[in-house]
């Protein structure tokens, strides 16, 4: 399941940073404006598949962070955009920092923690059964 949906993983950023940006035509695209967490560089492609996932993990539509028209997505306006990346920084720490001794590492790139690792499709995280024996 760690492998289902993605966002924000060292090794899978980095990978995705190095692919040229290029529209349909053969021209270079304009460069996102208003990237915080994600590479600058990344490709507008890569972005919106990101975007799709994150999307798709929390059971939300783009307007959910994004104000306006897709020409608007670089704008601050809402608060729910705002969380998204403290959320991008927290699953990038967990896959790069906390989980680096745990386990084995994926050799596919593929991330060990992402948005729907907890989300599930769904905007408020579940809550889980109380444990058995009351104990953590």
């Amino acid at each position: 399941m760690r492998s289902l949906l993605a966002v924000g993983v060292v090794c899978v950023v980095a990978a995705i940073a190095t692919v040229a940006r290029v529209d349909a035509q053969g021209g270079a695209q304009a460069p996102l404006q208003n990237l915080q967490v994600l590479p600058k560089d990344m490709a507008r492609a890569d972005v919106q598949a990101l975007m799709r996932n994150v999307a798709a993990s929390l059971g939300v539509q783009c307007s959910h962070c994004h104000v306006g028209s897709p020409a608007d997505r670089a704008k601050d306006d809402k608060p729910e955009k705002l969380m998204a990346r403290k959320m991008f920084r927290m699953s990038m720490a967990i896959n790069s920092d906390l989980m680096k001794d745990i386990g084995t590492v994926p050799t596919d790139g593929s991330r060990r923690v992402t948005c729907y690792t907890c989300h599930r499709g769904a905007l408020k995280v579940p809550n889980a059964p109380p444990p058995a024996g009351g104990g953590f």
